[in-house]
């Protein structure tokens, strides 16, 4: 089992790409915690989106603390 952390900051742009490849990896004991870290875009609707559908994604939203603290964030919330 392991956890992948994704700091998003305005991420509407690649955070589809993202996600499709975390759902492609062929081992399926996983979780994806989605730090959105202020956005001021779809950044939180389209990971809540991939969280409505699949348990193993989890959307953490927070303001803006920059990568390392959204990093943080998401450590902190992970198995």
């Amino acid at each position: 089992q392991f956890s992948v952390v994704v700091p998003a900051y305005n991420a509407e742009p690649t955070l589809n790409e993202t996600l499709d490849a975390v759902l492609e990896q062929t081992f399926q004991d996983w979780e994806c915690v989605v730090v959105d870290d202020g956005s001021a875009d779809r950044t939180r609707a389209i990971a809540e989106s991939y969280a409505g559908k699949d348990v193993r994604f989890r959307v953490i939203a927070q303001d803006n603390m920059g990568t390392a603290g959204a990093y943080n964030s998401g450590v902190a919330e992970t198995f």
